[in-house]
């Protein structure tokens, strides 16, 4: 998918990054073009092993303010489900600074798999249930990862020791980024606002801060 927050990567700024951070030649390269905020190839290798490549979106481009540096969020929390015993890729190499590119990017070990998104279309329902149960037993797994603050995994300004003040805070976050983009909202943004602040009760019966994969839907697993 084109997107502004992709960029293009030559052959040859590949093969170097290759050589520096992994030791390894590569032999070809594919761009993954299903999704649209990240730049993804994969990295076919000599000697025939593979991985893949994950590049933020540059600087110039306007993210809103929870995608701000989630890339390096992204980063930690791979290795620290990795550490948990959760199944995802292993962490080769990480870049904060884009060495020459200007933005993050890091490389990770290849997963076989198919996009449960593509799969499902042609399942029948027998079959889809137990793949759900297993995404959810996996997405437990992550829930049982407890925190010392709620809000983001960066921390940032929404992190606080209250739900109901981060949860505030990301929602602020939203509107901000709606009147930034001059979104057309269903209701004024005040009584927006105070939709959610009527549920200050209900936010406040969390006590404890776990970790969500929010971005859980069926395009970001792989079967």
């Amino acid at each position: 998918m084109q997107s502004a927050s992709k960029v293009s990567l030559d052959k040859a700024t590949l093969a170097r990054w290759s050589e520096k951070y992994l030791g390894r030649t590569i032999m070809n390269s594919r761009e993954i073009t299903d999704g649209w905020f990240n730049t993804i190839h994969v990295l076919e290798m000599a000697d025939g092993s593979k991985c893949v490549l994950k590049v933020s979106p540059p600087p110039a481009f306007a993210c809103m303010r929870y995608e701000r540096d989630i890339i390096t969020a992204e980063v930690a929390v791979i290795r620290h489900l990795s550490r948990e015993g959760i199944h995802v890729p292993r962490v080769l190499a990480d870049c904060p600074d884009g060495d020459g590119l200007g933005h993050p990017w890091f490389i990770m070990a290849f997963m076989e798999g198919e996009s449960w998104e593509r799969l499902r279309k042609n399942q029948p329902p027998e079959r889809c249930g137990p793949v759900d149960a297993a995404i959810g037993r996996q997405a437990a797994l992550v829930n049982r990862i407890r925190g010392e603050r709620f809000g983001r995994w960066k921390e940032d300004h929404c992190g606080s020791t209250s739900w109901t003040r981060s949860f505030l805070c990301m929602v602020d976050d939203l509107l901000a980024d709606a009147r930034d983009k001059a979104v057309q909202l269903p209701l004024p943004e005040d009584r927006l606002r105070g939709i959610f602040e009527a549920g200050r009760e209900d936010l406040d019966l969390v006590k404890e801060p776990r970790l969500v994969l929010y971005d859980l839907h069926d395009g970001n697993v792989l079967v």
